[in-house]
Order: C-alpha cells, then sequence, then structure tokens
C-alpha cells in the first residue's frame, strides 16, 4: 500500500497565502479574503497572524470597502501586534511599536466614527 503525502501545515499556509496575493493582484478580492481565512486555518504563530490580519483588515478597508470587517480585522492586527511588542527587549523596538498601536488606534477610531456617521 502506497503512503500518502499530506502536506504540511506550513506548505498549505504559504500556498494559500500566494494564492490570496494572485488573487488580490488580480482584483478577486472577495476570493482573496477567502484564501487569506484559510492560510488561517494552517498557523498559530503570531508573526503568520499578524501579516494575515494586516493583509484582511487592508482589503476589507481600501478594496472591499467593509468598514466593519476592517474594524474586526484591524483590532485582531492591533492585539498580534501588542502581542509582539511584549516579546521584544529592545526598548527603541518597543518605541517603534508603540508608535505603531497608537497610530493604529487613531485609525480605528476614525473608521468606528466614520462607520457611525454612515448609519
Amino acid at each position: 500500500m502506497a503512503d500518502h503525502l499530506i502536506p504540511s501545515n506550513v506548505l498549505l499556509y504559504s500556498i494559500y497565502k500566494s494564492l490570496a496575493m494572485s488573487q488580490e493582484k488580480n482584483e478577486m478580492f472577495d476570493i482573496a479574503l477567502e484564501s487569506y481565512r484559510a492560510a488561517f486555518r494552517y498557523t498559530s504563530d503570531n508573526a503568520d497572524q499578524m501579516e494575515l490580519y494586516y493583509a484582511m483588515a487592508n482589503l476589507s478597508d481600501k478594496e472591499l470597502k467593509n468598514n466593519y470587517m476592517a474594524i474586526a480585522y484591524y483590532r485582531e492586527y492591533r492585539r498580534c501586534l501588542f502581542n509582539y511588542q511584549n516579546s521584544l527587549t529592545d526598548e527603541k523596538e518597543v518605541d517603534e511599536i508603540e508608535t505603531k498601536l497608537t497610530a493604529l488606534d487613531e485609525y480605528i477610531q476614525s473608521l468606528t466614527e466614520e462607520t457611525k456617521g454612515s448609519n
């Protein structure tokens, strides 16, 4: 009986992420978002999750114009970025991430206000 090869999670993550990026370049935005979500199933790494949440937030925000989804993904990206900051020991890097977190908080707030104003 022949052994079946089962792709690793790392390989599946890379395939879905690459597929999503290609779909995004070809302006297949809804399908790209689904591929990013599929990639998410194959990683538990904070850095990978941070990258995926940012990609999904940006796609929801800039291309799909869905503030509700964008806000949710930006908040998850923020959580991952905060976790990353907590793993750092270099004070300069910590300060750089703190600056990003502050800017992100301001952007999330502006999207939230824009969304409330459009209701």
